[in-house]
């Protein structure tokens, strides 16, 4: 159809979309601060992307994340959902923002007005305008999918929140016990039946008697 001026429309909001970015959005929020908790202050947002299926969110670091850095970072979030911080959102003069401790995006332009400050408990608070939850709990969970350079000096985390991450740990139980009844193990012994067929298969063949040719025919 067309719209015309003067036309009037209802606006009808997909509430399942909105529920998923808003999760999503928020655990960006407690992300970034993870990452500078967990790997210092230098860690700065290059990007993001937020979507009802998942987060990304590129920040700064010139090194790649050890699996025990990343375990930490996931495990603060989900602290801090399970803590269920309540969001509070603040008007303030772009200053007195900054001067308070709230996150700015490097090169954004937040105009001459008054900015949209956007807290969680004191474990985040940031510059924004987007939408979110009212208390972190609403995230449920989060689990991080990768972690990869993109660019020099720039790496990107890809999650996922709520439903997604249920998905996740159900898709990975699955595989595990997949491995399990193929190695024909338990899925608590998979890591040590798999760790003792690498093993064996890495070891050389045994070596072949040698046969003194000149015994044999003497003893027959």
């Amino acid at each position: 159809g067309t719209i015309s001026v003067g036309d009037v429309l209802d606006l009808e909001v997909d509430r399942e979309r909105r529920t998923a970015t808003m999760a999503n959005h928020s655990a960006t929020h407690l992300l970034n601060a993870a990452l500078r908790q967990v790997l210092g202050e230098h860690v700065k947002q290059a990007g993001s992307l937020v979507e009802p299926e998942r987060l990304r969110f590129d920040f700064t670091h010139s090194q790649a994340l050890t699996r025990e850095q990343v375990r930490e970072i996931e495990r603060l979030v989900n602290t801090w959902i399970l803590d269920d911080h309540a969001r509070t959102v603040e008007e303030l003069p772009q200053e007195e923002a900054k001067a308070s401790g709230a996150i700015s995006l490097d090169g954004e332009d937040y105009g001459e007005g008054d900015v949209r400050v956007v807290s969680f408990d004191g474990v985040s608070k940031e510059l924004c305008g987007g939408t979110h939850v009212d208390h972190t709990s609403f995230i449920g969970s989060m689990r991080i999918r990768s972690e990869q350079s993109i660019a020099s000096g720039v790496r990107r985390i890809n999650a996922v929140t709520r439903f997604g991450a249920l998905q996740l740990a159900e898709a990975q139980e699955e595989a595990l016990t997949a491995v399990a009844a193929t190695l024909r193990t338990s899925p608590k012994d998979v890591v040590a039946t798999a760790q003792r067929l690498v093993s064996s298969a890495g070891k050389p063949a045994a070596a072949k008697p040698v046969v003194d040719r000149a015994q044999t025919e003497k003893a027959v």
